[in-house]
């Protein structure tokens, strides 16, 4: 079987348009969450967000930050997830040198992009309209359908390898994990790869507020709502945006003379049959998931550098992820550091894992793991982990985990080490 690696990367996400702006506000602390300015949110619970820092998504009008990209009519014909994720893969692309590639590497790039709960906002959008007696645009099905942001990264790029879209809570980890195994089985030379949402609407929210899921408590201070692991966590804090990898085969990554972030050695998935919200509190299937990756990767648990966590703050999945890693890791998890991103990023629902992927990447290419913002007193299944707090930590390691569940309680673990 073939070595699959990672050789560009893109993302869009409320601390930064771009891989650069995000990773330094990342590792300097910063929060992206903040009051919700898209809509009035004044009769809803939860009155923040995590939202992307495009000046005219409020608005509507064209967004100048992407205008390299997309003129401003393209941008009226995308609902607000495909913007990201086509401005992620625009970035990934690049990054690799793969942005006009010859006819025979069209041909075996595959295209797999996940995401959460696509085109809900553009279904808001229209089901308002019209309520008020207007008429369904021409573009409202274009728009909303998930698939349509795969095939339009196809089309735009000229690709003609497989092109999928999954949906799923763990999307985004899912799709780099069936990129992978595109390439690992030689189905495809390279492949676009990764996972966007944008939920950041009233039926979403309120919806979410609805099943108990969120933080409510933190209004009047959103940067410290979301606290992974930490005892007074309450629920996820929603966010939006992109996170997009450029996979291709090692050898194929040689002869082009391209830099490799990673390789990615391990991948495993698995379907958590207890609940459709919640994982098993004992974080067996957790921990099944992340041992199979490991075993796939010929690694031995304490053969990890770092754990890139899931926890997005809730009370009963931050517990359950905690249990699986103890029954991963045993006693070596006291000395391998933790951390989860979503403490500064919130939870970017279908992005939220190829985004985690992308930052645990940078932590093995500069030696850096950002601490879990807000974590502050350690809840009672998280004790004895090693889990990052405070600032960022400095520390040159080889491999890094990244987990991932969402609702559907699929779970996802991927095995990167240094290319």
């Amino acid at each position: 079987m073939k070595r699959v690696v990672i050789t560009g990367v893109g993302s869009v996400n409320p601390l930064g348009v771009g891989v650069a702006e995000s990773w330094a506000a990342l590792c300097s602390g910063k929060s992206g969450v903040g009051p919700i300015t898209r809509f009035d949110a004044s009769q809803l619970p939860v009155k923040i967000a995590g939202a992307v820092p495009f000046k005219n998504l409020d608005s509507g009008d064209a967004c100048t930050e992407v205008e390299h990209v997309f003129s401003a009519r393209d941008q009226k014909r995308m609902d607000v997830f495909s913007l990201f994720g086509m401005c992620a893969t625009q970035e990934a692309l690049a990054d690799a040198g793969w942005l006009t590639p010859s006819d025979a590497g069209k041909e075996r790039t595959s295209v797999i992009i996940g995401a959460g709960l696509p085109g809900v906002t553009g279904i808001e959008s229209e089901v308002k309209k019209l309520q008020e007696g207007g008429r369904a645009s021409p573009l409202f099905l274009p728009k909303i359908l998930g698939n349509l942001l795969s095939g339009a990264i196809g089309m735009r790029y000229g690709f003609h390898g497989r092109n999928v879209m999954v949906v799923a809570g763990s999307s985004g980890t899912c799709a780099i994990g069936a990129a992978y195994n595109a390439i690992r089985f030689g189905e495809s030379d390279c492949a676009v790869a990764g996972g966007v949402d944008g939920t950041l609407c009233r039926v979403a929210v309120a919806g979410f507020s609805a099943m108990q899921a969120m933080a409510t408590s933190y209004n009047d201070r959103p940067t410290e709502a979301s606290r992974p692991w930490d005892r007074a966590r309450e629920g996820f804090v929603m966010s939006e945006g992109a996170g997009v990898v450029f996979l291709e085969e090692r050898e194929h990554a040689i002869r082009r003379g391209v830099h490799i972030y990673a390789e990615i050695a391990g991948v495993s998935s698995l379907q958590d049959n207890a609940d459709l919200v919640c994982p098993q509190p004992c974080g067996l299937v957790g921990s099944e998931c992340m041992r199979r990756a490991l075993s796939e990767a010929s690694m031995n648990p304490e053969d990890v550098g770092y754990v890139a966590g899931h926890s997005s703050s809730t009370v009963k999945g931050d517990a359950a992820e905690a249990n699986a890693l103890k029954e991963v890791f045993g006693s070596a998890i006291q000395n391998i550091p933790v951390t989860s991103f979503k403490g500064a990023l919130g939870d970017l629902m279908g992005a939220a894992g190829a985004v985690d992927v992308i930052c645990a990447l940078k932590g093995l290419q500069y030696g850096l793991i950002p601490a879990t913002l807000n974590t502050t007193d350690v809840c009672e299944e998280a004790e004895g982990i090693d889990i990052v707090c405070g600032k960022t930590r400095e520390k040159d390691v080889r491999s890094a985990l990244a987990y991932s569940v969402g609702l559907g309680c699929t779970h996802t673990s991927i095995i990167l080490t240094k290319g």
